[in-house]
């Protein structure tokens, strides 16, 4: 039987959300680590080890719990009690409300996400979806052209800095900026700046925030450089 820590249990209803996998399991030590942000029992340039860091602090922004069950050779299943009560859940994202809500008043606003690791597209997609965004996804810089190609009505693309596949994320914003000039761009990475600029070998000509990063990090970013270009006469 699964207990959660009772003195952090808020007094309401809860949605027990449980996915079960029947893999290798994870070890004690992995268990205990696993939502660290770049902890990772993958090989080398496999992942960054923020996908559960992320999924975490998803849901404790949704003030939810999250709770791993596993051991070596017999699986794993992740536990997720989200509050049934949505003024529970709502949290204290009244302000990005509010800016999102001026921001959209007006026109809609689309945002392009580029990330090889799929759980933090996932996660992004969520966050700006919920606050009224269109939201498009790729995995690297050729889908991301490609999608652009197909949308060109893109005004904002979050992309990761280092990604596999030979092109990056400042070098992709360059390729955009050839024939869509009035896109803006916003970088995300696990890496502090200094080492972003040693693996880039460039740099940023755009606002970077830091993986994992939380919601009201991302959304105070996203309507900022999208109402700064909104009120740019340039444009």
């Amino acid at each position: 039987e699964l207990v959660l820590p009772q003195t952090t249990i808020q007094d309401c209803d809860y949605i027990h959300i449980a996915v079960h996998d029947t893999g290798t399991g994870m070890t004690k030590e992995a268990l205990s680590r696993a939502f660290e942000p770049f902890f990772t029992t993958k090989d080398n340039g496999k992942g960054t080890g923020l996908g559960l860091a992320m999924i975490y602090g998803f849901v404790k922004q949704s003030s939810g719990y999250i709770v791993l069950d596993s051991e070596s050779g017999a699986g794993t299943t992740v536990h997720i009690f989200f509050p049934a009560d949505t003024d529970t859940a709502a949290g204290t994202d009244k302000e990005n409300n509010l800016q999102v809500c001026n921001l959209l008043q007006t026109e809609s606003h689309t945002v392009l996400v580029v990330d090889d690791e799929v759980e933090l597209l996932t996660i992004a997609e969520t966050y700006l979806g919920e606050h009224g965004f269109t939201v498009l996804t790729a995995e690297n810089g050729k889908q991301a052209l490609e999608v652009i190609r197909q949308h060109p009505e893109i005004d904002l693309v979050v992309t990761d800095v280092v990604m596999p596949g030979g092109m990056n994320g400042p070098a992709l914003a360059a390729e955009i900026e050839k024939e869509h000039k009035q896109i803006r761009f916003l970088y995300a990475s696990g890496f502090p700046a200094g080492v972003v600029a040693e693996n880039t070998e460039e740099l940023l000509d755009a606002p970077l925030i830091h993986k994992p990063y939380s919601r009201e990090v991302l959304i105070s970013q996203v309507v900022g450089i999208l109402s700064q270009a909104k009120s740019d006469p340039e444009l």
